[in-house]
């Protein structure tokens, strides 16, 4: 895969991560101060961990060929993590 590809694979990555993050806080806007404030914690955690994958991507634009594949691995374990802390905090809402 070339780096091109791999930048935009990422960056969709977290454009996705990006709207489900905003889908989660909306819902807890909703949901009411109690729901807010249990969930505050999370969503600065998720806040955190948005931006160090940003960081990352940037990273990720400078590195070289052979740097990339294991930028590339701790960019999706990064990623994942997001998802997971996503995830785990929507549940509260079912």
């Amino acid at each position: 895969m070339k780096k091109e590809e791999i930048m935009k694979v990422l960056q969709d990555e977290i454009e996705l991560l990006h709207v489900k993050f905003d889908e989660l806080r909306v819902q807890a806007d909703l949901g009411g101060k109690e729901i807010k404030e249990a969930l505050k914690p999370e969503i600065e955690k998720i806040e955190t961990q948005l931006s160090t994958a940003k960081a990352q991507l940037d990273e990720i634009t400078r590195a070289s060929l052979d740097a990339l594949a294991d930028m590339k691995e701790g960019a999706e374990l990064a990623l994942t993590s997001i998802s997971e802390a996503i995830k785990s905090a929507a549940e509260r809402f079912k």
